[in-house]
């Protein structure tokens, strides 16, 4: 039954107004700028990542006891117990940075950068001239290793951290619009789709970008500037675009001339 009625939902079309197809428009694109600016902002993907080497660095010394007797789960087990899983919060953190554990140290180094805002250290972003993002981020890690000069040999290749942002107005690379329907007013009995031209000519011709962010997790400005090369090449021999620094997600305040 659920399905039935998930799937009436899926398919049935929109029917709107005509008047109102800028707004609906407008609603997409509110969409699009929400991502851009706050829910996949450069800095919010950086965080995001430094949680994950969080956990992954206490994954194997947090124990939580599960619903059923004295048995434990590590941090990457919880959702085998949705008893376990639906308690765990932000409290977590707060257990690793105040354990005893000496071998916590290395996440609670991280979880003190976090707290202090020391961020891993943006490098630069680039984005692919096509408009499609066809190469995972660990590959394109591996791809910037693979350009340092053999006198940056003090470089690992766990230092560089890629994180891809991916924005569109929520039918992937098409114009949303295409799935509404519109109706008159003269006629309410027929709804069809609207052109693109016949709402507005500067609406855009495409609806999707995808882009792609370097950080350093070490903050030296002798990694950076090394890093700056490798996309530099990598953009060269794989037609990305490189951004400026004060485009996309990239302003953010400088410490010592390197970004936070």
């Amino acid at each position: 039954m659920i399905g039935h009625i998930k799937e009436e939902i899926v398919t049935k079309p929109f029917y709107m107004r005509d008047k109102d197809a800028y707004e609906i428009y407008e609603m997409f694109h509110t969409r699009e700028a929400l991502h851009r600016r706050a829910y996949q902002h450069r800095v919010c993907k950086v965080i995001e990542r430094m949680l994950v080497d969080i956990f992954l660095l206490a994954d194997k010394h947090i124990k939580l006891r599960t619903s059923e007797g004295p048995s434990s789960l590590r941090l990457s087990e919880v959702y085998q117990d949705p008893s376990v899983y639906t308690r765990l919060n932000d409290s977590i953190l707060d257990i690793i940075g105040t354990s005893y554990e000496p071998e916590l140290e290395p996440a609670q180094k991280l979880v003190e950068r976090l707290e202090r805002r020391q961020l891993y250290t943006f490098v630069g972003a680039a984005s692919p001239c096509d408009g499609r993002l066809q190469i995972s981020d660990s590959d394109i890690e591996k791809k910037l290793i693979s350009y340092l000069d053999p006198k940056d040999s003090f470089i690992q290749p766990s230092d560089v951290v890629v994180t891809s942002i991916h924005v569109n107005f929520g039918q992937g690379d098409k114009n949303p619009l295409e799935f509404v329907r519109f109706y008159t007013k003269c006629n309410p009995d027929v709804a069809k789709p609207i052109r693109k031209e016949e709402i507005s000519k500067m609406l855009p011709d495409r609806f999707t970008e995808e882009v792609i962010h370097v950080h350093s997790k070490r903050r030296d400005s002798a990694i950076v500037e090394a890093l700056k090369r490798c996309l530099d090449k990598f953009c060269e021999d794989n037609l990305f675009l490189r951004h400026a620094a004060e485009n996309w997600f990239s302003t953010v305040p400088a410490l010592n001339g390197v970004d936070k």
